[in-house]
C-alpha cells in the first residue's frame, strides 16, 4: 500500500485529485479529478499496481516486451470498463515498475467505456494470493507497443 500511495502522490504531483474507493478489495483503487472550469471533475478510474518482480525476475519494461506485456485479470478490466460506463471518464491501469523507477500507465478505455485496442485473454495458470498457491484465471496482457501507454521515468524527474 505504501507504494501505491507513493503512486498516487506522483499523480497528485501533476494536478490530479486523486480519491481512494473504499474497502479493501476494489476493481478499481482510485477515481482522478482535475478541476476544470473551476470544478472539480472526474477524469478518470484507475487500477494501481506495483510490482518488483515477476516469479524470480526483475520486472521491467524489457522483461515484459518480451513476454508479451503486463498480465492482469480480466475481470478488472471488466470492471474498470463499467466504472467507465458509469463515470464517463476513461480507465486506465497504472502499474509501479519499482526496481527501474518507472510508472506505466495504460489507457484501457475511452469516456464511454469503449475499449481503445484489442487485448488479448487467456486462461493461465497464475499465484493464488501474494502469500502462495494456484489459481487458473482469465487473465489479459496489456501491450508494451501500443499509443495507450504512457511511461514516466521518475529517476528523469526526481
Amino acid at each position: 500500500m505504501k507504494e501505491q500511495y507513493r503512486v498516487q502522490q506522483v499523480l497528485a504531483d501533476r494536478g490530479y485529485t486523486v480519491l481512494n474507493t473504499s474497502g479493501k478489495d476494489n476493481n478499481a483503487d482510485v477515481i482522478l479529478a482535475k478541476e476544470i472550469d473551476g470544478k472539480l471533475t472526474v477524469c478518470g478510474v484507475a487500477e494501481i499496481k506495483s510490482r518488483k518482480t515477476a516469479g524470480d525476475k526483475p520486472l521491467t519494461v524489457e522483461y515484459l516486451k518480451q513476454n508479451g506485456g503486463y498480465l492482469i485479470t480480466a475481470e478488472k478490466l471488466k470492471y474498470g470498463a463499467q466504472m467507465s460506463i458509469i463515470l464517463r471518464a476513461p480507465f486506465f491501469v497504472i502499474v509501479s515498475l519499482m526496481e527501474e523507477g518507472k510508472i506505466l500507465i495504460w489507457k484501457i478505455t475511452d469516456d464511454k467505456g469503449e475499449y481503445l485496442e484489442k487485448i488479448e485473454v487467456k486462461q493461465t495458470k497464475t499465484q493464488k494470493t501474494a502469500n502462495g498457491g494456484v489459481a487458473y484465471r482469465n487473465n489479459a496482457f496489456l501491450p508494451i507497443e501500443t499509443p495507450n501507454l504512457t511511461i514516466i521515468n521518475e529517476r528523469d524527474i526526481n
